[in-house]
């Protein structure tokens, strides 16, 4: 549990344009869960090409 603490920690402090954001998480006893933005036009590749360049 203190490992899931910390990654959120961090995840929520990491801005990058070519990373998704985190937008929540859920503590629950059935599981834990990270909520992160969703793009729904290209991959992740595609959109650190996009946003860099050749």
């Amino acid at each position: 549990m203190k490992s899931f603490c910390n990654e959120i920690l961090i995840l929520s402090s990491v801005v990058h344009p070519n990373l998704v954001k985190l937008h929540g998480y859920c503590i629950d006893p059935k599981g834990l869960l990270l909520v992160y933005e969703y793009w729904s036009t290209i991959s992740m590749g595609q959109r650190a090409y996009v946003e860099k360049g050749p």
